[in-house]
């Protein structure tokens, strides 16, 4: 128990230095942290009705920044420190855990990944929603992994609320991890889930281009007018406001070539961010591509554990992230944008790997 408890005090004390740092650098540098005006809202009483106007989108997460508000701090720093303060109780919760039995190896380096990878350690500074996303959907996945949904419905509830009031489409998203997760994981027959997995797809694909024939009036076997209809307003958008120095591709480019191929490079460029080193690229360029490094490194990690050393936890990290990825594909433009709408991604993955060596010596379920 003893040291049981200098082990934790140590993993604590780096934890309160990581986030003291953070706090150091947003007071120390706050231009820096400063984003896109519609993501700098906070809620400010002393403007009466005005100051309420964070909680038409952003309302969990305005709603958080109350208690620095009456601490006499506004605006982009408040919202800021709603992420600070997320990520140590988030790296001091995974830590109580994972220290609980000191035979487990890995989990070292599974837990530094998760508080010190690049774009993690960059957007839970920031004011943005996307690393306070993160972590709910996160602590969602687990009760998902787990099968703990029913048995914790309430916490489950509370976190798809938040997570559906910083995130809408992120409904979606849950959804399908659910069902998939739980027809994965059953006791079904493997020429069962073939045949499922097989005309699942085959199913989405007929209610989408139905939805795309009621809500766009367009001929439903014309699935391919989803790239002039839904992606290619948003591509154009970019280059009339901010985002046009990091498109993944000109405008002439994206017109010329078939969705399908659109679809391929923005997945791509979503996983490889901002492409290979070019000599022109700025320090955020380079931030960027060595979060891509480590996070490319962690899904290599994540498919060895759950194919090669059949860990249930990193099976499950496997479609939770591909999913994912695959439903934020048609929204990447720009290298930015991608940047932070991976971060959820990259806690799943780089989360579920400490999972994996945390239980690694427990009683695994497989399927």
């Amino acid at each position: 128990m003893i040291r049981f408890r200098r082990k934790l005090s140590k993993t604590q004390t780096a934890i309160t230095a990581v986030v003291v740092a953070k706090v150091i650098l947003l007071f120390a540098y706050p231009a820096i942290f400063v984003k896109k005006v519609s993501e700098r809202k906070s809620i400010d009483f002393s403007q009466g009705i005005d100051g309420l106007q964070a909680l038409d989108t952003f309302a969990a997460f305005s709603t958080l920044s109350i208690p620095f508000f009456l601490l006499g701090i506004n605006g982009t720093q408040a919202l800021s420190l709603v992420n600070i303060t997320a990520s140590y109780f988030f790296y001091s919760r995974l830590a109580n855990e994972y220290l609980a039995d000191a035979k487990k190896r890995g989990t070292r380096p599974a837990f530094a990944l998760v508080m010190l990878a690049p774009g993690v350690f960059y957007f839970s500074m920031v004011a943005l929603r996307d690393f306070f996303t993160a972590v709910l959907l996160f602590a969602l996945s687990i009760h998902i992994a787990d099968g703990k949904l029913r048995a914790k419905w309430f916490i489950s509830a509370m976190l798809v609320t938040l997570l559906t009031s910083l995130r809408p489409e992120l409904l979606v998203y849950i959804v399908a991890l659910t069902f998939t997760w739980t027809f994965v994981a059953s006791g079904s027959s493997l020429f069962v889930k073939a045949m499922v997995l097989i005309s699942g797809p085959m199913l989405l694909l007929v209610i989408l281009q139905a939805a795309l024939s009621g809500s766009f009036h367009l001929d439903v076997a014309d699935l391919w007018a989803v790239k002039d209809v839904l992606i290619e307003p948003r591509f154009e958008r970019q280059f009339l406001a901010d985002g046009g120095n990091s498109a993944i591709m000109s405008l002439e480019k994206f017109r010329e070539i078939p969705l399908l191929h659109v679809l391929l490079l923005q997945f791509t460029s979503t996983i490889l961010i901002p492409g290979l080193p070019d000599g022109s690229w700025l320090a955020s360029d380079w931030m960027a591509f060595f979060d891509s490094v480590v996070f490319i490194g962690a899904l290599v990690c994540i498919l060895y554990l759950g194919i090669l050393r059949r860990n249930r936890e990193a099976r499950f990290a496997i479609l939770a992230v591909f999913l994912y990825l695959v439903v934020i594909t048609p929204f990447m433009v720009n290298y930015g944008n991608a940047l932070r709408m991976r971060l959820p991604a990259a806690m799943l993955c780089y989360g579920f790997i400490y999972l994996s060596y945390a239980r690694w010596y427990a009683s695994l379920k497989r399927f």
